[in-house]
């Protein structure tokens, strides 16, 4: 997982390539997407260096690059700074076939994330419910024309339904987690939150040490996913080391003993840790046995099997409430838990700052990085600046004490904490600015992917 590998360059042997691949790797790149214009060459270019291709490809606008069919093909969307880390997949049967290519190539040991893009519609997505959404873009032709399009539209989810059932993403994720040693981040983009296309390859991410994650933050797994991912994990004697756990709910105070112990199993080698809190709704019949079980630190036992936890990531699923309780997140940090604890993310918390500065001040010795997002204050007493000045006292180790979002004050006070420019600026997708030479790769991923 680090850097460049020391290997000589891969070569692929394909077809010939179009003249502009022919220079040599220390010449000049950043004309050379004018020579992909018209270029209607085969899809693969002929031995050319990955040190060259990555040099070509990073000075390529996106626009062209869509049209450059050696990376449209295989990649279908290249990011501008490495080329070969993300292989990014739509749930196509052509592009399982790609990918399937893509893992017995050589390029396959520069694939560091695998980024799956399922957005589908509905399958009950009739032609009736279909003609009235046309209707409101464009005019209705005849009707033989109405439906000619309608079956194409149709054709890619139905394609996908025939995926699902042949298993054939299953099969070419299989050969993928085996043949790329860099790979370490599976993500699954869905705008419709339907996931279900991917619970038959759960099994196989187990294997490999993986636990997939929602590319925009709505996590893949509920609560007795997570014990199937566990499950798999244990019966093939694989460690996790990574899990991201969605859709945490009172459903945890609910399960069976067996499956406690599964979960707890599974969670002895994890070194990053990232949870998504699911609170009840204020209008639903939350148990009281939950908020007992709660209160009787039934989260904390199940937390501190995670006794290897490095890097953690707590966030609200931002259902009815943005904000995780305090009565959760004093429960989450329970006696006996996380004592190796480096990194901490907290994101859409309602606590007190007298709450917040003990669940720090208690991993102090450790704690190297912190970073908060969107607080509101619980107590109208609290005052953030003395929080902020304890905080400077009391974390000695602390490295980056990093603050973004809105943070609303028990007095009606609020703070934008964004860019020092008078234009905000959003929290950022990766904490790049984290990075440090002397910092080790498992820190950088954590900081790059939570």
């Amino acid at each position: 997982m680090t850097g460049r590998s020391t290997e000589p360059p891969a070569v692929l042997h394909t077809a010939q390539p179009p003249a502009a691949l022919k220079q040599s790797p220390t010449s000049s790149m950043a004309p050379l997407w004018k020579h992909f214009d018209d270029y209607t060459g085969p899809d693969c270019i002929t031995p050319c260096p990955n040190e060259v291709l990555h040099k070509i490809c990073s000075n390529l606008p996106f626009d062209v690059v869509k049209n450059f069919r050696l990376v449209c093909r295989i990649f279908g969307k290249i990011g501008n700074d490495h080329l070969n880390a993300q292989a990014h997949v739509c749930f196509k049967r052509t592009s399982f076939q790609e990918l399937q290519r893509l893992s017995t190539s050589d390029l396959r040991k520069s694939i560091r994330s695998l980024c799956f893009d399922v957005n589908r519609y509905n399958e009950q997505f009739t032609f009736e419910k279909w003609r009235r959404v046309v209707r409101v873009t464009t005019n209705i032709g005849r009707s033989q024309e109405n439906q000619d399009a309608y079956d194409r539209f149709r054709h890619y989810y139905v394609d996908q339904d025939a995926i699902v059932q042949e298993d054939l993403h299953v099969e070419s994720i299989a050969t993928l987690l085996r043949n790329c040693p860099k790979l370490h981040t599976v993500e699954i983009w869905s705008a419709y939150e339907d996931l279900r296309i991917m619970q038959k390859a759960v099994p196989v991410f187990a294997d490999a040490g993986f636990s997939p994650r929602s590319r925009r933050g709505n996590f893949v797994h509920g609560v007795h996913a997570i014990k199937d991912v566990m499950q798999a994990a244990n019966q093939t004697r694989t460690r996790l080391k990574r899990l991201f756990a969605g859709r945490l709910s009172q459903t945890l105070f609910h399960l069976e003993a067996v499956d406690t112990e599964i979960i707890k199993t599974g969670l002895e080698k994890v070194q990053c840790l990232s949870l998504e809190i699911d609170e009840p709704h204020p209008t639903t019949n939350f148990e009281a046995t939950s908020w007992d079980k709660l209160s009787e630190g039934a989260l904390s036992k199940l937390l501190g099997a995670a006794s290897d936890v490095r890097y953690l990531s707590v966030r609200s699923r931002d259902s009815w409430s943005p904000a995780i309780a305090t009565l959760y997140l004093n429960h989450i940090f329970g006696k006996h838990v996380f004592h190796y604890l480096q990194a901490l993310h907290l994101r859409s918390v309602a606590t007190n700052s007298k709450g917040l500065s003990k669940i720090l001040i208690e991993h102090k010795e450790t704690l190297r990085y912190v970073h908060l997002t969107n607080f509101n204050m619980v107590n109208n007493n609290d005052n953030w600046n003395d929080f902020f000045n304890v905080m400077c006292q009391q974390l000695p180790q602390a490295r980056k004490f990093l603050l973004y979002g809105d943070w609303k004050g028990g007095n009606g006070a609020s703070w934008s904490f964004g860019h020092m420019s008078d234009e905000y600026i959003d929290e950022p997708d990766s904490d790049s600015e984290w990075l440090s030479d002397d910092e080790d790769e498992d820190l950088k991923f954590w900081k790059a992917h939570l």
